[in-house]
């Protein structure tokens, strides 16, 4: 027998739970970069962390139990993720463009993520901007899965203020 698939709101209102639920901030981590998946497919996922007059930086990535901070692909990913920061990109949900992908490097997007990404900020109640996820893959974004992510992404910035206090 095989297991039925769940409708997108159920998806949404069970990710929801769980981001309030979680017992740690690994265990979030691993919720929004690997199990937002239930809600709509991606290749790669992170969630960042972005202290109110700090550096950001990357807390979980998709397929990995503990990123390590000193590996080429991050150093790209934080170093871009900062520089969308000091721009003041990263309070918004943005389709991330070309231009947005250069960075300062170029041709780096291309060597590490697929084309179409989405950038989903995380606010809290109380502490406010906290940082965001990542989501890349290969096709176009659509309308209802944007919709979808941008109303799931309150309960993650909640869940994840939460851990933080």
């Amino acid at each position: 027998m095989t297991e039925q698939s769940h409708s997108p709101l159920t998806s949404l209102l069970q990710l929801a739970k769980k981001s309030l639920r979680a017992e740690d901030e690994s265990a979030f981590g691993f919720l929004v970069v690997n199990e937002t998946h239930f809600l709509t497919p991606y290749r790669q996922a992170l969630l960042w962390l972005s202290p109110e007059g700090e550096q950001g930086q990357i807390q979980s990535l998709s397929g990995l139990a503990n990123p390590d901070q000193r590996t080429p692909y991050i150093e790209y990913l934080t170093g871009l993720l900062n520089q969308w920061d000091s721009m003041g990109l990263t309070h918004e949900m943005i389709l991330v463009s070309d231009a947005m992908k250069k960075g300062s490097d170029g041709s780096e997007w291309e060597r590490w993520l697929p084309q179409y990404a989405l950038w989903l900020p995380l606010f809290g109640m109380d502490m406010g901007y906290l940082g965001g996820m990542l989501l890349a893959r290969e096709k176009v974004w659509s309308e209802q899965e944007i919709k979808l992510l941008a109303e799931l992404s309150p309960f993650y910035g909640h869940g994840w203020e939460a851990l933080l206090h």
